[in-house]
């Protein structure tokens, strides 16, 4: 059985310009980085199903931003594929709806989870142990 995994990150007090005001439309389109929009780090089957609001503030979308800048972009161009992130930001309600830890990364927008199709879970791991700067890193079966 292939095992799933996350990643976390704490941010590096890097001030980003321009983040977007804490809107829906903006939202929709907001990219973080060139390959990883706000709303896809922030996309919930949950949050929708049960009308939660899983809109982050200004702080956590430069957390979010970091997130992508330090793992998820360097993960994408050593792979060379797309990487679609199952979960990302969650909101202290939406943490609380799926059982999630109290302190959870998530909810300050410092973790992630995805997997690389193609990639052995195991395999990503070494290697992002072994090239990226990160806080943890849990390989999950």
């Amino acid at each position: 059985m292939d095992c799933g995994y996350r990643i976390g990150v704490y941010g590096s007090g890097l001030q980003w310009p321009n983040l977007p005001e804490e809107t829906d439309m903006e939202i929709k389109t907001f990219q973080l980085t060139t390959h990883f929009s706000l709303r896809e780090m922030t996309r919930s089957q949950t949050a929708a199903r049960k009308g939660i609001d899983n809109q982050p503030p200004a702080d956590v979308v430069a957390n979010l931003r970091d997130l992508c800048v330090q793992v998820l972009e360097p993960v994408r161009l050593h792979y060379g594929v797309p990487i679609i992130p199952s979960s990302g930001y969650r909101s202290p309600a939406l943490n609380a709806a799926i059982g999630g830890a109290k302190n959870s990364q998530h909810c300050k927008g410092r973790a992630v989870d995805f997997e690389v199709s193609g990639v052995s879970n195991y395999d990503l791991a070494v290697w992002i142990r072994d090239n990226l700067v990160f806080d943890q890193l849990i390989l999950e079966c």
